[in-house]
């Protein structure tokens, strides 16, 4: 904790408002920094990893979900005590197996309670966004979900959104992982899984499935950014197949078969409605669609 401590301290110092790029003569980009996600146990995250091996540690040093809670209180707290000076959005994770949704429900909770410099609230948000939180939040009216349970929204954001949006908190969703044109309901069987390879259609989950529940940030995926914006780069065409292109063997991802269909249906082609290589352009008309306070 306390070597975390001076590093997310380091982190607020040096994106303060005299953050410039060469450092102290370049250019001022402060004006740029919208929010910060920090976390507690790998990267940005804060998802309690290994809750059953780590439960048995010797000495007192075994895991718990109580301790964890106040892991992520304690943090929160010294956070808010070093005055971030931009808005600060908090991940929420439901953990162990069966899954326990009260940990995502606990820490929204104590993340709406803090608030930076400014006296601005901050937010939550979850990294499990797919095509199955459409199908079991429309499609079935998720529940605010306790131990297991069926047709639960990741990590209960779904509730909690509706439950906290009142405030005018910042809520942040990214999907689970790139996304897959024209699977609607997760039934791709790396969708929405919560380590799978898609995410699912993302018009579906988006807008204004994710809006109207209050979203007021989305982290999408860079590639799946390329193929809403990005004519020149995301494929390079020849016959019905993508030589080259953002995606291609990414991970075991993306064959060019895939890429090459993606780009000219729902993604931005050669050219919009054009009749060689165009695409629908359905996923920049949803991103532009989704962009704004909803």
């Amino acid at each position: 904790m306390n070597a975390l401590k001076a590093f997310w301290a380091a982190v607020v110092a040096h994106y303060g408002p005299n953050f410039k790029l060469p450092a102290g003569i370049g250019p001022n980009y402060y004006p740029q920094l919208y929010y910060f996600r920090f976390g507690g146990s790998a990267g940005s995250e804060w998802y309690p990893y290994c809750t059953s091996s780590l439960s048995s540690l010797p000495n007192g040093y075994g895991y718990t979900k109580s301790a964890w809670l106040n892991y992520y209180q304690q943090m929160g707290n010294y956070l808010q005590s070093l005055g971030p000076p931009w808005k600060i959005i908090h991940s929420i994770n439901a953990a162990e197996s069966p899954v326990d949704y009260d940990y995502a429900t606990q820490e929204a909770a104590d993340a709406v309670g803090w608030s930076n410099a400014f006296g601005v609230r901050d937010g939550f948000g979850s990294q499990g966004l797919s095509a199955l939180d459409y199908v079991n939040c429309f499609t079935n009216t998720c529940p605010v979900c306790t131990t297991g349970g069926t047709h639960c929204a990741a990590s209960n954001w779904f509730p909690l959104f509706g439950q906290h949006k009142a405030l005018g908190v910042p809520l942040e969703l990214q999907p689970e992982s790139l996304s897959y044109p024209g699977d609607l309901d997760c039934s791709n069987p790396t969708c929405g899984t919560g380590n799978g390879k898609y995410s699912g259609d993302l018009p579906t989950f988006l807008y204004p499935f994710a809006t109207d529940q209050g979203i007021t940030d989305a982290e999408i995926y860079w590639r799946d950014l390329s193929l809403a914006y990005d004519s020149t780069n995301y494929c390079s065409i020849s016959g019905s197949l993508c030589l080259a292109g953002s995606s291609i063997t990414v991970d075991g991802q993306l064959s060019a078969a895939q890429q090459f269909n993606w780009f000219t249906t729902v993604g931005i082609g050669t050219s919009c409605g054009g009749s060689q290589g165009g695409g629908q352009c359905n996923y920049e008309v949803n991103i532009n669609d989704a962009q704004g306070q909803h």
